[in-house]
Parts: structure tokens; sequence; C-alpha cells
């Protein structure tokens, strides 16, 4: 049988983040995650609060760190969907039902170097050049998507694809301390990493954003 969800209300649950500070600065990135805790407290928290069983449909629009971050601190003992947004239609819907893409790991060595990188080419490809900017790393592993852009993501079963592509992934590093993640992913993706995140299991995540070039904003695992 098909079940449907029905809201309890017809307000939404709304957590806006406004930083201050320049984008690419630790101080900025410091407030947003205070900001998001805080109010992951006062409304997902509190919520639960009054009902350990709440189902929650998650519709994010933020900066990749911040939304890897979110689904971080909702983990994924909490019932929750998220969902991905396309400007062609202009929806929330998924547009499948089937998986449309494939996902595939690339590794790359360096005689010289230190630490592991993680590279997420999804949405766009993302430049060697640009992530070796930020540190002579020994090991590089891309994961790519076969169909790039605003649409590799399209189904629930996409967003599966990827993230058990991205397990396979964490689970060969356990043994390293530190993960830096350099994402062009979808807002599903993005979740969908914090949210199955397994503390104290995988590696410390360091996450990367761009403005013009890389630079450090949020940490998961920490």
């Amino acid at each position: 049988f098909l079940s449907q969800k029905i809201a309890e209300s017809e307000y939404e649950m709304r957590m806006e983040i406004k930083p201050t500070g320049v984008y690419n600065s630790k101080k900025y990135w410091e407030d947003a995650a205070c900001q998001l805790e805080n109010q992951f407290n006062c409304t997902v928290g509190s919520k639960l609060g009054i009902c350990k069983s709440t189902h929650f449909s998650v519709f994010p629009l933020a900066p990749i760190p911040l939304i890897m971050r979110l689904g971080f601190l909702m983990g994924d003992k909490m019932r929750a969907d998220v969902y991905q947004k396309t400007k062609h239609p202009d929806t929330w819907e998924w547009q499948s039902t089937e998986l449309t893409n494939n996902f595939k790991v690339e590794e790359k060595r360096f005689e010289s170097g230190a630490g592991v990188a993680i590279v997420l080419s999804v949405t766009a490809e993302i430049e060697m050049e640009a992530v070796l900017k930020v540190s002579s790393f020994k090991t590089v592993y891309i994961l790519r998507a076969d169909r790039q852009g605003d649409e590799s993501i399209k189904s629930e079963k996409d967003l599966s694809a990827f993230w058990h592509k991205c397990k396979e992934l964490c689970e060969s590093l356990k043994g390293e301390e530190e993960l830096s993640i350099f994402p062009s992913v979808p807002v599903s993706a993005a979740f969908e990493m914090g949210r199955r995140y397994m503390l104290g299991i995988y590696p410390k995540m360091v996450i990367y954003d761009r403005d013009g070039e890389f630079f450090e904003t949020l940490t998961i695992g920490d």
C-alpha cells in the first residue's frame, strides 16, 4: 500500500542563518555554525522533545558546508527525508523514480605530500590544481558523477547510489585521522553526507568552499 505524509501544520519550521563577516573568513563560519546549532536546538530539538517519532521533511537552501553540518546535526537516527530543488521545472519534487546516474571513484597518488582529500565532482568538475593549492596531499580521491550538472541527482535512487559510493570510500579510509572535503554537489547529497557520517568511526571531515580559491569552512566529527 502507499502511505502519504501529512503535515501537522501549514507553517514550516524555518531556520534562517545570517552570519556576519567576510564569507571566506573564520569569523563568518564560526558565527554560521553557532547560529545553526542554536536554531536547530530551538526548532528540531524542541519538536523532538515533544514527540520523539516526528518525521521531518528537509528542503535545504544554503551554502553546501552548512547543509552538510545540518545533516550531521540531524543524524541517521532521526526520521527525515531530504528533497532536491530543480529549476526546470521549478519544484522540490523528485524528477524520477528510477536510478538515472552512476558514480565512480578515481584515486590519485602523489610522491610527496601529506593528508587525504576527497573531491566531489558531482555538479561540476573540480580542477586538481585548485585542490593542490590548499595543500600537497599524498592521496586525492575523486568521486565523480557520470552525468554532472544541476540534474546529477534526479531521484531518491540517485541519492542512495551517491551515498553508498561515499560510504565505500569512507569505510576504506577509517585509518586516516582527517579528510579534506572539496564538494561540488547538489543540496540533497550534501545533507546526506552529513547525516550518514559515523562519529567515532569515520575520520574527521574538514569541509572547504570556494570563493575564487578554496578555503576552510566547517568541520564534521571534531
